[in-house]
């Protein structure tokens, strides 16, 4: 439960974030899976990248 959470806020806060500045999604996703989620890098970067497509 405290995973969907994190996720549900993470998301929330990178697609304010990225959408008010006008960013690729990527760059604020990977390191939050990275750090929040403990996901490998490789796999983090693969999800942020699909995210933006």
């Amino acid at each position: 439960m405290i995973i969907l959470i994190t996720c549900l806020i993470g998301g929330l806060g990178a697609g304010i974030g990225t959408g008010l500045a006008g960013l690729s999604a990527a760059a604020v996703i990977s390191p939050m899976l990275i750090t929040f989620l403990g996901m490998p890098a490789y796999q983090a970067v693969g999800i942020a990248l699909a995210s933006d497509v």
